[in-house]
């Protein structure tokens, strides 16, 4: 698969973080990006913006995004995945130390396993 083509927001960063090429689901989904110029400077786009950290968490336009960011020798690679999930969202893990044992003694219908 070509790079132009993936599925999330795309762009390659100068040494000086401007902009200088994207895919369009990056130009759709930062239409201030202004490519045009190439003269945006992406960490004015992504608010605290890394380039010496590879993951990270960044606010743009108000959202929250996982920006993974690649070096490839002067220029930076970054990708773009939407973190924001709203604010019903919860995740949770249980772990049940020795459930086996506490299920012996609870009818076979009851333990919803």
């Amino acid at each position: 698969m070509e790079i132009k083509n993936l599925p999330f927001p795309w762009a390659r960063l100068n040494s000086r973080l401007n902009i200088t090429d994207s895919n369009d689901k990056f130009k759709k989904e930062f239409p201030e990006s202004g490519l045009e110029n190439g003269a945006v400077n992406f960490s004015h786009i992504a608010e605290g913006f890394d380039p010496k950290k590879n993951r990270q968490l960044c606010r743009i336009k108000g959202l929250n995004y996982i920006i993974t960011s690649v070096r490839d020798g002067d220029s930076l690679e970054i990708f773009a995945d939407r973190a924001d999930f709203g604010s019903d969202c919860a995740v949770g893990l249980i772990f049940i130390d020795n459930l086996s044992e506490r299920l012996d003694n609870v009818e076979e219908k009851g333990r919803g396993l």
